[in-house]
């Protein structure tokens, strides 16, 4: 809790504050970010956190931790809601409302940046100059509309460094006609980039620009008697005509907006965005919080969102978002909607223009008015009790470890072996703080020869964030390691080669419960009891628990597998087979000669027969 002589240096430090636009931003004890806030006069607004006037209820809980204040000063109130954006994203403060959408959503990247732009599936926006679509309600759905691209447009799906300057043999998707071949200048570079644009046009909505477009190609190859390319352009345009994406038309001009609802009740509030682009609804994100940042427990008088709390929600929103919307529709006014309008201007690269009930016809108002009744509804339903308690033990886990995201995906890693044989490894993955076992994977290592557990532990990392299930599965907010120091080296480095680096990584050193982190020279240590810790000892014992089943299984079987070798006939091989078909000695008890006999032939089948009797 801060004193009196803390509070006396805060308020002589507002003192000092510029009378001009800027971001100001309150921290503990220990340097973390409590909360950032933006205005057009610094030292009056900040003034306002200790003269009373700020009324908000989180203010005395973040008064009570706060031992710093700081600003950055800015040109314009535009440059300070800017850098506000920027540093609530980069830094989450506990006391600003924090967009959650637990979802890790896939989006269609065409990678425009590139001489031979690629199309492939995405699950993070990149600021590296390619094109993003979505996001998609589930990666099935982004990989049929990739499917659709590459059949139309014939863009590449590989990742060779394709520069015009030498060439690699094609693959099997320019053999079916899902890629027109750059890789061996089948197709040259200009021709190439004007497919790709007409697929990002295609993705952006543009069908009908599309279709004309290709529809030209198709009647100029006709009249050069180019048949087959002709015929390859009629086959396009009939596909695309018979496409029939999975939205559904919700306004029928064709118009590209955002419609917004909120719903309050006591501390809890729910923020709805219905997403339509081109007239077709293509997604719905919803958030929750079961209380406002600050509030504990929740207030019994309702809590009304005031401008600063939209403002920081909307821009927060905005950055996750890849295609811009020409309005937004809101359900209040703001006082500052310039601002925020120039805001998205300069984020979008193109005006993005907000609008209120007021400003709406009757029917857009209806609406609206729907998308408020879908968040009050939401409300009613959204979870309370144990899915708070996980959200509030994942929330106090990342202000601990001072994560960049909340940590709603967990994937921990362990790995078994005795005296080097049979070595292991496997990951299992929590989400939302209870464990999802559908996407389990175990790993049998494969490079390492004897007892070397970093090297193991190297591999099974690599192997899941390089090979095909970093396509088939998202990537996590936080990876936990079973072990020290040794081992979180090791899954940086396999992290790192697997253009992964930049997802936080921990290790949990089973004994002592010592947490190691990359950015501290010691461990950490917590009290036994806390959640978060308990949190990070279930994902451990349950990567443990998950591997060492593996490991005992294959030990079991190698047991079996030389048992078998006893018997007059049968080698490793067969053994193998046997245990495949039957797998364990008790079923082969309990089997027929005639069975076994086809496995092994009648011989061996006697043999066998005889031995499992024997006792």
């Amino acid at each position: 809790m801060v004193t009196g002589n803390v509070r006396s240096s805060l308020v002589e430090r507002v003192r000092k504050m510029p009378n001009q636009p800027g971001v100001y931003f309150f921290k503990d004890r220990r340097g973390r970010f409590l909360y950032i806030g933006k205005a057009n006069s610094l030292r009056d607004r900040v003034r306002q956190y200790f003269s009373g006037h700020d009324t908000r209820p989180m203010v005395p809980y973040l008064l009570r931790e706060a031992a710093y204040v700081d600003w950055v000063a800015t040109q314009t109130p535009l440059e300070a809601l800017i850098l506000e954006a920027q540093m609530i994203r980069r830094h989450q403060p506990r006391y600003n409302a924090l967009l959650k959408d637990t979802r890790n959503l896939p989006y269609v990247r065409i990678t425009l940046q590139e001489p031979y732009p690629r199309a492939e599936v995405a699950f993070r926006i990149e600021n590296d100059g390619a094109r993003y679509f979505g996001p998609f309600l589930s990666v099935g759905h982004a990989r049929r509309v990739l499917q659709f691209v590459h059949r139309i447009f014939r863009i590449r799906a590989c990742d060779l460094p394709l520069d015009g300057t030498r060439t690699y043999p094609v693959c099997l998707l320019y053999h079916i006609r899902r890629c027109s071949g750059p890789c061996m200048h089948y197709i040259d570079r200009d021709a190439y980039r004007a497919d790709a644009e007409a697929a990002v046009r295609f993705l952006e909505g543009d069908r009908a620009g599309v279709l004309a477009e290709l529809e030209r190609r198709m009647q100029e190859h006709a009249r050069r008697m180019e048949f087959e390319a002709a015929a390859f352009y009629r086959d396009a345009v009939r596909a695309l005509r018979d496409w029939t994406p999975t939205s559904r038309i919700v306004d029928p001009t064709g118009r590209s907006v955002d419609l917004v609802g909120a719903a309050v009740e006591g501390g809890r509030v729910v923020l709805v965005v219905f997403l339509i682009r081109h007239g077709l609804f293509v997604d719905r994100r919803e958030f929750v919080w079961d209380r406002l940042p600050g509030l504990e427990p929740p207030p019994e008088t309702e809590v009304l969102l005031d401008d600063e709390w939209w403002v920081q929600v909307l821009t927060q929103f905005y950055l996750t978002v890849a295609q811009p919307p020409d309005e937004v529709w809101l359900p209040v006014d703001l006082a500052e909607r310039s601002e925020l309008e120039a805001w998205l201007e300069r984020h979008f690269g193109r005006p993005v223009r907000l609008r209120v009930p007021a400003e709406l016809s009757d029917a857009d108002r209806d609406r609206l008015e729907w998308v408020g009744h879908h968040a009050r509804q939401l409300l009613r339903s959204a979870p309370e009790g144990e899915a708070a308690d996980e959200y509030a033990t994942l929330r106090s886990l990342q202000h601990m470890l001072n994560l960049p995201t909340f940590p709603y995906r967990i994937e921990g890693f362990d790995i078994s072996n005795i005296q080097g044989q049979w070595n292991v490894g496997g990951v299992v993955v929590f989400e939302g703080g209870r464990p999802k076992k559908s996407e389990y994977r175990r790993f049998r290592i494969r490079t390492v020869e004897g007892p070397d557990d970093y090297a193991c532990m190297r591999e099974a990392v690599y192997r899941r964030y390089a090979g095909s299930l970093r396509e088939r599965l998202p990537l996590p907010d936080l990876i936990l390691i079973d072990g020290g120091r040794g081992q979180l080296h090791a899954a940086q480095e396999a992290l790192a080669q697997a253009g992964c680096g930049h997802i936080p990584v921990i290790a949990l050193a089973k004994r002592e419960e010592e947490i190691y982190v990359p950015t501290s020279p010691e461990p950490l240590r917590w009290p036994r009891h806390t959640p978060a810790l308990r949190l990070l000892q279930h994902v451990r014992d349950e990567a443990h628990r998950w591997v060492i089943g593996y490991y005992r299984r294959l030990h079991r079987r190698a047991e079996l597998q030389l048992a078998l070798t006893e018997v007059p006939g049968i080698g490793p091989r067969l053994a193998r087979r046997l245990l495949e078909r039957f797998g364990s000695l008790d079923v082969l008890r309990e089997t027929p000669v005639e069975e076994i006999a086809r496995v092994v032939g009648r011989r061996r089948a006697e043999a066998l027969y005889a031995w499992l009797r024997k006792d």
